[in-house]
Formats: structure tokens, sequence, C-alpha cells
């Protein structure tokens, strides 16, 4: 390889400090071939977290096989990562199965910024994250090593501060040492004879190694990694503190309900000297007045421990700590200090979340559940996989609105699924304070540790494994959202998977230093599952997961369990895999360099003739059948809206496609919540997946832009937003029922739902036994905290063969619903008039105003209908951390309603801003007068001056409100 010469920029010091401990970013350095750093022919610039490959794209090291993404005025210059990513770049980046680890081997040398060393007289070096063999260095002298990419690595650095030779620092990184044969290059269709067989994951051959995160090898929903993500993936900084022997780490509270009581640890580097204690202050939250809820001091007897505990604080009226769809997630914070003759030598600072889990079996779905503070959590959830694939998304605030993504489609926890990673206390924090929780899985998957693939005794090197097990269980036990671990996914048998070794060592690691449940797979149910005589509920969560492609929507109510090949015959309650197909927006399918221009591709019907393209970014069908009185008939529920005239009207369609599957989805695991064995009763959905660590055309709330999509409105309506209660329409039966996913009863009185129907000129529908607006009572008696409401009445529309739009309206939250039937009934998914209204009208014409909310002030007002485009002012400002909301005040009046709007936020430079929360409003707007509200709230976007609000819909053109950004 020739590497270009470079210019490496002075390093700025990023630090944060307390009075004992100040925290120093390294966040920038040179990536050279040989441990020489002068010599500029052979090194690169690099920025710290980066691999590899992600510092050799940025130095255009690559540039002559890569097309490269255009310039766009509504988004940022194209990143290291968007080109990448773009087009098939991906497949033009020599992968080391062919050129070797050589290639991807590098010296990497941190730029350590000055350190305070009038203040301190000791100083650590961190690497939070190293992958994946790596060797750290002092000049020629050996100070460390690390081997697998799920342990820290803590050098004391002390010695070069004084002497002046930082610059000496440097590590010699190399990659996974069985990085195998990507699934891209793979033989698309093994024969039983193929040596070794390919298929997720690659050849396998990953899961040999201790600590790698299998996916990097591709998956059916991502392709390989070039460089397996090699290099310092995560954050480098120095602590500096004067304890020059004890170094503070790994706290973690244990909440005690009976007593009122908290207990609080703190983990050592070695045990306390003689006079050295540890003093642990509980306060309230800043919001709260920070007052000092408890302190007390521990240790110092020299019992040579190197663990401290201070048990039994006794908390005055304590706040708990819920998921957000049961309460509030109230967090403590507790400072511990390290104090050496009433001198603080040290200190750690977290946050406390007081709750209790139970797991156990649920009596009537004979399945695994849990409560949270003594109230049974119906678990809604989705798959995680990671921010980035280079893992280059580690930044607080990516965590903090990827969660709050999954909030706001009213998620109540996150599976870290095993193919992936350990993820990040940044990530642990931003579910703390989102209150979502969290299953994290170790590293391994029945894809490739001897299931299905690979073998069982993989990884070889069990201690290896066992010991970053140690450190990722001591690095996040402190969170209040961690919810249960898990041993890996779909792994069996329980005496082979994982090994028998590492069975017992997770079992003593998790008890002894973290107390939460483990268990050891997602999955059991013998070879393909399904098999409840070989389904263990202490070993595996489910006899079966999936399905993952399109169903019949009303399947999802109808079966037991939707979709599977004999689910009638097995009892799944806790399902932890189960979903479909995803469409981006346009707007990122063209960022993708997926559409538009010349060659506008797309799939014809029955996901035929799949472009190249669209299939290298991992695109899945939408057809399915549907079982009607006629047998079975195949849809498209992307056609079904009328054939789509090119790539950009196949994206729109399918999008509403994913709203009416994911909504359904939901919706019908809600119905049998908590419900008998024997009725399919469910504790527990997880959607797969539910983000995407590349721009993928698979399975997703919102792209890996944060653009939301048709999954994310669909998701958000089946559950009301996260509210703890909610009406919903039986696909199946008709009838009406209310969830009551919270605690309080939804009495007798509450439990009336108002249902209106409307077709798409805005004529009221009459309902069969009933007129154009009924009340439909559900609540008979009360429905209690945990269950499912049935209403007496089926709910039918009278008129046939005509779209009609169903409204619910229960406890301040409108949800609807579009739907056909034939003259005998039968619901039909032909929804072509839908696509003659979006193309032909008639339209409505279209009000918007824009007001700015919180600290900013303002209106304006916009017009808009079919052959218009509308204008608007309004004035906004930013509020504290970087978020800033719109009030949006829509109203339709003319000859149509408006269906699925979608809206989008340009700030003062042109630019969109994302991620953006949709609050309030509907999917439909009646063309009555009313006006409706949609509150938005953004984080993001840069400069002061005008910036825009645009609106667009089913059918009519865009509206655009202009807004005075302060």
């Amino acid at each position: 390889m020739r590497l270009l010469p470079f210019v490496i920029a002075a390093a700025a010091a990023t630090t944060t400090s307390t009075s004992s401990r100040k925290t120093t970013l390294v966040e920038h350095g040179k990536m050279c071939k040989t441990p020489n750093n002068t010599d500029s022919i052979f090194c690169l610039s690099m920025k710290i977290p980066s691999t590899v490959l992600t510092t050799l794209v940025a130095n255009a090291q690559f540039s002559n096989s890569m097309a490269e993404p255009p310039l766009d005025a509504s988004h940022p210059p194209p990143t290291t990562l968007d080109t990448i990513y773009y087009k098939d770049n991906l497949a033009h980046i020599p992968d080391i199965f062919e050129s070797e680890p050589e290639f991807y081997t590098f010296y990497h040398f941190p730029k350590i910024p000055p350190l305070p060393t009038s203040s301190y007289n000791t100083h650590r070096l961190v690497f939070r994250g190293l992958n994946y063999d790596a060797e750290i260095f002092h000049g020629e002298t050996l100070l460390a090593t690390s081997v697998g990419m799920w342990r820290r690595t803590v050098v004391d650095i002390t010695p070069f501060v004084s002497e002046g030779s930082l610059d000496q620092i440097h590590l010699l990184i190399k990659p996974v040492h069985n990085y195998g044969i990507p699934t891209s290059m793979c033989d698309s269709d093994p024969s039983p004879d193929d040596d070794p067989p390919c298929g997720q994951g690659g050849d396998h051959s990953m899961a040999q190694d201790a600590g790698a995160m299998q996916f990097l090898a591709g998956w059916d929903w991502a392709q390989g990694v070039p460089d397996r993500a090699t290099g310092i993936y995560d954050r480098v900084y120095v602590e500096s503190t004067n304890s020059e022997n004890v170094r503070l780490s790994d706290p973690r509270a244990t909440w005690n309900a009976g007593t009122g009581t908290v207990d609080l640890e703190v983990k050592l580097s070695q045990a306390l000297g003689v006079g050295q204690k540890i003093k642990f202050v509980l306060s309230e939250s800043e919001d709260d007045g920070g007052r000092v809820a408890g302190e007390g001091y521990a240790g110092g007897d020299g019992d040579g421990s190197d663990n401290v505990i201070l048990k039994d604080m006794k908390i005055e009226r304590p706040q708990l700590w819920w998921p957000h769809t049961l309460g509030a997630s109230y967090l403590y914070d507790c400072t511990v200090f390290l104090v050496d003759k009433e001198q603080e030598l040290d200190e750690i600072s977290f946050r406390v979340g007081l709750r209790t889990i139970t797991p156990y079996i649920h009596p009537k779905t004979k399945g695994r559940s849990f409560l949270v503070n003594g109230v049974d959590f119906f678990i809604q959830g989705g798959n995680w996989i990671a921010t980035d694939s280079m893992l280059q998304m580690g930044a607080k605030e990516r965590y903090q609105d990827e969660v709050n993504l999954h909030k706001h489609a009213g998620l109540n926890l996150i599976r870290v699924w095993g193919g992936g990673l350990t993820e990040r206390p940044e990530f642990y924090e931003a579910c703390d304070e989102a209150g979502m929780m969290v299953m994290q899985e170790f590293w391994m998957s029945g894809d490739n540790n001897g299931r299905w693939a690979g073998d069982y005794n993989w990884p070889l090197d069990h201690s290896s494994y066992l010991s970053q097990a140690t450190d990722m269980v001591l690095m996040i036990r402190s969170h209040p959202s961690l919810l249960f671990w898990c041993g890996g996914n779909e792994l069996w048998p329980s005496n082979l998977n994982p090994p028998l070794e590492i069975q017992a060592g997770l079992e003593n690691i998790v008890a002894q230093l973290d107390g939460r449940f483990l268990i050891m797979s997602s999955m059991d149910g013998g070879y393909d599952g399904l098999n409840m005589t070989l389904h263990d509920e202490s070993y595996g969560l489910s006899v079966k997961d999936g399905p993952y492609g399109f169903l019949d929507p009303k399947t999802y109510f109808a079966e037991t369990n939707p979709g599977m090949t004999n689910g009638s015959t097995v009892s799944v309650s806790f399902q932890p895999e189960v979903g479909s197909s995803g469409m981006p927006r346009w707007d990122t399918v063209k960022r993708m360099g997926l559409g538009g221009g010349e060659g506008d591709e797309y799939p014809s019907e029955f996901d035929g003739n799949v472009p190249e393209l669209w299939d290298f970014h991992k695109f899945q069908g939408y057809s399915f059948e549907q079982i009607g009185k006629g047998g079975k008939i195949k849809i498209d529920p992307v056609y079904s809206y009328g054939p789509p005239a090119n790539a950009e009207e196949y994206v729109v369609r399918a999008n509403l496609a994913c709203h009416v599957q994911y909504q359904s989805l939901f919706e019908g695991f809600s119905s049998k919540m908590f419900g008998g064995e024997d009725e399919g009763g469910k504790s527990a959905v997880i959607m797969w997946k539910s983000q995407s660590p590349w721009p993928s055309m698979r399975g997703f709330l919102y792209d890996w832009w944060l653009q939301g999509t048709g999954s994310l409105d669909g998701v958000r309506a089946a559950t009301s937003g996260g509210r703890g209660r909610s009406a919903q329409w039986n696909l199946h039966t008709g009838e009406v029922e209310i969830v009551n996913r919270g605690e309080k009863a939804v009495s007798e009185n509450e439990g009336v739902v108002r249902v209106e129907g409307y077709d798409l000129l805005g004529n009221r529908l009459k309902f069969v036994g009933g007129g154009t607006e009924i009340e439909v009572d559900v609540a008979v008696g009360e429905v209690g905290g945990g269950e499912v409401g049935r209403s007496e009445r089926v709910l039918e529309v009278e008129q046939k063969n005509v779209v009609a739009f169903v409204m619910l309206d229960f406890d301040g939250y409108k949800k609807w619903y579009w739907r056909k039937f034939n003259a005998e009934g039968e619901e039909t998914f032909n929804y072509e008039e839908l696509g003659k209204w979006r193309d032909q009208g008639p339209y409505g014409s279209v009000v918007m105003q824009c007001y700015g909310n919180g600290n900013g002030n303002g209106n304006g007002n916009g017009n808009g209908n079919g052959n218009g485009k509308g204008q608007g002012k309004g004035k906004g400002k930013g509020e504290e951390g970087g978020h800033w909301k719109v009030k949006v005040k829509v109203k339709v009046t003319g000859d149509s309603l408006l269906f699925a709007p979608t809206f989008a936020i340009f700030d003062a430079e042109g630019r969109a801003v994302l991620p953006i929360f949709v609050e309030g409003g509907a999917i439909v707007v009646r063309n009555d007068g009313e006006e409706v509200i949609f509150d938005i709230r953004a984080r993001g976007g840069s400069g002061r001056g005008r910036g825009r609000v645009e609106m667009e819909s089913w059918a009519g053109r865009k509206v655009v409100a202009e807004i005075q950004i302060l």
C-alpha cells in the first residue's frame, strides 16, 4: 500500500474535572505502518475513536475505486462513513480475507494533550475499546497487551508525563485472528459438501475468537466490514488524580425496597492503605435542588479487599426509577470519594435508579416475565445491533437520539443482540434517562457457535472470553436500565452451548459482581426450534423466534403464534425476535445512491427484478399470502396502492405498507398480553430489528441518518406513543380492545372509545348497528393493570368497496386505520383508489401555521393545496441541550382529507435537521376546517436566521412554512 503524506493539527484538550479527578480526552493521533512516527511518508492523520478502514478512507487511500456521494444543499458535506456506505463502495475496498491481515495492521500514536501536572501527581491512560490484538509501547518498552474487543486497558503514564516523553506511547494493533470469509464472498448457494459452509457471519470463523463482533463478517441484513473494525474503536482518555496506588472504578447501587435502604459499592484497583476509606454521597437530582439524601463511610479496616460496600443507607421519601411506560425514571446522583487523612485523592460519580426486578414464570402465559417494582412489565421492544458497523457513532448525543427514537415509538426495552457488542456506557446513560430497559447479550450466536454452523467449543480461549465478560459486567452494572443478561443469541443445546466452562463462568461472574437475572439463550427448542419437549424456561426465553417476513395483518391477531409453522402447537410467551422489511424515506434512498436520475430502478410486483444496488443494501420483499374464503391470494402491499410510476412512488408506498405491518404486529401481540397459554398469551414482543448499523433496506424504525420511517409511525400508532393504556381494533374479530399496560385500572366510565369513519373525500361513513359516530363500551366493570378489555359489539363499516378511514379516540389519543371490505365483507388490499387520488386528486386546501415553543415565540401561516405551495413565517429559539421545538397547526378544507403527513425541518443553512420527533396530530386530518396541532421537537441544526418546515402528504403538494431561528 502507498500511503499519502499527512498534516496533523494540534490537539486541543477536552477535559472534564472534579476536585480530585480530571479527565482529559485523547481525540487525535497518527496511524503509521512502522513504529517510526517521524516519517510522514508512512503515516496518516487519525481521529480517535476510529478504525484502520475509516482512517484510510478519510485520507483518500481508496478514492480511485470509490464513487463519490454528490453534494446536496439539504445535507452536510459527505463524511467518511457516507462515502463508505454510498452505493456499493464497500465492495471496492479490499477485504482482509483477500488482502491478508498485514494490510490492516498499523501502529497507532495517540496525541495526548497537555495534562494538569501542577494539581495532580498521578496520570493513567485509559483505552475503553481496542480491536483486536493490541500491544502498548513506550518507545521499545512493552507496557501492556490487550486481546479481544471487550476489555478496558489502563496504563500508568505518570513517569512519561514527568520526563516529557508522552509522544513515544504507541500501539501495534492487529486484526481479529480468525477474520474468515465475508458473506459477500461466500458461495451464494453452498452445497452440503462445501467446506466451510457459509451463511450468517460469513464462514463463521470469527466465532473462534474470544470477544469478536460476529456480524462484522456480514449477515443477511448487512455487508461485511473489510477490516473487521480493527483499531481504537472507543474512547481514550487520561485520568489525573492524587491517588498513586488506588483507582476507583465500577460502582453500583442495590435498592432494598423492604427496608427503604440502598447498598453502595465501588471497585478498587488494589486494597485500601492504612488510614484510607471510601466516602459515598447520594444526592437528589439537580432539578430537585441537589439535596443530600444520604452519606456515609466504608472501608478503612485493612481487610485487603478490592471491593468496598456501604450497606443500608436509609433513603427518606425515596423516588423510584420506572420504565417510561410505567412511570417516571427518577435518577439520584452519587459521588464516591477516596479519602486519606481527610484529603480527597480520587472520586467518581454515577447515577442511581432505585428499582427492583423480579423474574418469574407468568402463571397464565407460562413464559418468562418480569415485575418492575412489583408491577407486571409487558415488554414491547426492539433488537439493537450497533449505532454503526464501523463503530464510529459513539457520541453521547447519538445514543440519546437513537434511544429516544425507540421511546418515541413507544418501545420500553432494547435487546442488545448477541452477534453485536456490549454497548457503551453512553448508551446505558441514555437508557437510564429515557426509562428504556435493556436486555444485554454476551457475544455468541447459534449461527456460528455450533447450533447451525461453527463449533460448540468456540470461542477457543474460554479464559479470555470470561475475562472480557468480567470487565463488561463491571463496566455497565451500575445502570438501572439493565434488566437482565442473556448468554447469547439462539444457543442450543444446554449441555453444549455455551461451552459448560463458559456457562459456569458467566453464572459466577454475574452472581458475584452484579446479581441480576441471567438466562443462557434467547431461543432453544431443538435444532430448528418448536420442540416443546426440548424447551427449558430456565435456559431459553422461547421455543422459537420469528418469522421474518410480511404477514397478512389479521394474522397477528388470529394466530396464537403469528406466522409460525405449527405455531398453534407450542407456547411462545416471550418472543425475542419477530419482524420484517423496512424502507427508508425517499430522501434517504437518494442519499444512499439507490434512486433518482438515470437508471431509476425499483422492484416489480411480488418483489421481482430487484435492482442490484438495492440487493447490495439487503432489500427484503413485502409480499404475503392472504387466506380468504376463496383460498390463498398473493398480495403485494406496495403495488396494492396501484403500480408505482418510478422508484420514488415505490418507496412512498412501501412506507405505508410498513406502517400497516408494524402497527398490526404490535397490536396483535398486545391483544394477547398476559393471556392464557392456550390463547397464545404473551409477556414480551421484540421487533427484529429496530435499528440498522448502516444504510440498509431491511428492518428498522429509522434509517442510519436517523430519519423516521413508516415502520416507526406504525409502531408508535400501535403503542399510542408509549401510553400506559391504548385502544385498538382487532383486525381478526372486529372487536374494539383496550390494552392496559399500566398499573392503574381503567374504570368502567373511562373505558369508552369514540369511533368515527370517513372516506377519502371526508364524507362520514356509517357503522353496522350504529350511526356515523358511535361510542363503544369496552370496560365492563374495569380493565385492570396488565389486562385487555374487549367490546361486546363488533366494529364493522356499513359501506363496502370503499377505503374507510376509521378513527378510535381514547384517553386523549386518536388512532387511525385504513381498511377496505368487499360486498361479502372480506377485507381486500385493493387500494388503487388511493393511488389514483395521489396522482389525480381531488386535493384538499391546507393551511399550516408554525409557532416557536419553549423559549421561542412568533407565528405565521402557510397555504398550500394540490396546485400551490404554502408559505409562512414563525419564530423558534433553541433550547438547552441543542433541542428546539416548533408547534405546527394544520387546517384542511376543500375536497379531501389530508393523509399520511410527514414533516421535515431545515435550519438556517438549508440543511435537514435529524432526528425530529413529531407528537400529537394524526395520520389523518379531516377536511372540516378544525385545527390539528403537531408538536415537533428536534436536536441539531446550525446558524441563526431563516429556516423552514416542510410538510408532504399522500395526496397534494408540499406545504412550506418559514421559521425564524433565533
